[in-house]
This record gives structure tokens, sequence and C-alpha cells, in this order.
């Protein structure tokens, strides 16, 4: 039970992964961050679904709060040099996509997405 969760949740990531990818394909480097950053059997499997290449950086669990501080600290005109704001990422480990993975998660993804096509026309009644 607790892997359909994740593959699902992982699924819904491939869909904004995918949304992304159709104005925008001009990115190489993912970082994982937040909480689900510490689990390599997590990354290692969005790795493989994603088909690219995951990267988990030092003290990756504050990377969320440590972006939007960076965003804010760019968008204050007190501060002057904003060079200092971004540094290189250390990275602590890198996930790379299992070849024997990509083909069964891309069948389950498709299957997913019918399932959820299918639900979306009935989920409405759920609620009531």
């Amino acid at each position: 039970m607790q892997y359909a969760v994740i593959e699902g949740v992982s699924f819904g990531i491939l869909d904004g992964v995918n949304s992304i990818l159709k104005v925008n394909n001009n990115f190489e480097r993912i970082f994982m961050v937040g909480g689900g950053s510490r689990s390599s059997f997590w990354i290692q499997l969005l790795s493989s679904l994603l088909n690219r290449n995951l990267s988990v950086c030092d003290q990756s669990e504050f990377g969320a709060a440590l972006g939007v501080a960076r965003l804010a600290m760019h968008a204050d005109d007190n501060i002057k040099n904003k060079d200092n704001i971004i540094k290189e990422i250390k990275i602590s480990k890198e996930f790379k996509p299992k070849l024997d993975k990509i083909n069964i998660l891309s069948k389950r993804y498709e299957i997913w997405k019918d399932l959820y096509s299918a639900n979306k026309k009935i989920a409405p009644n759920l609620l009531t």
C-alpha cells in the first residue's frame, strides 16, 4: 500500500514535469529538496520515472526555505551585492535512472493516467 502511494505521488510529479517541458525544456539539473529528499528509495524511483539524473544537496531539507529567502533577497533593493546571494550547491548524493525500471514505470504511468481520467468524472459525486 505504501509503495502504491509513493508511485501515485510520483506520477503526479511526472505530470508536473511534463507540463513544464511543454513550455521550457531548458533544465539539466534537478535538485531534490524537503523531507522527501531523505528517502533514497523514492529519489531512485523518481530518477527512473523521470529518466533524469537527480541530485540531493547538503541540508536539502532546508532547500525550499532557502530558495524563498534567496528570492526575497534578490527583490530587496537594500541588498546591493546580489552576486553573494546564490552560491554553488554542494551535492551529497546523485541518482541516475535505472534502465531496467524505466519501461515498467512508463507502462504503469499510462495506466495511472487512464485511471485518473476515468475517475475524474466520478470524483465530484464522492463528496456528496
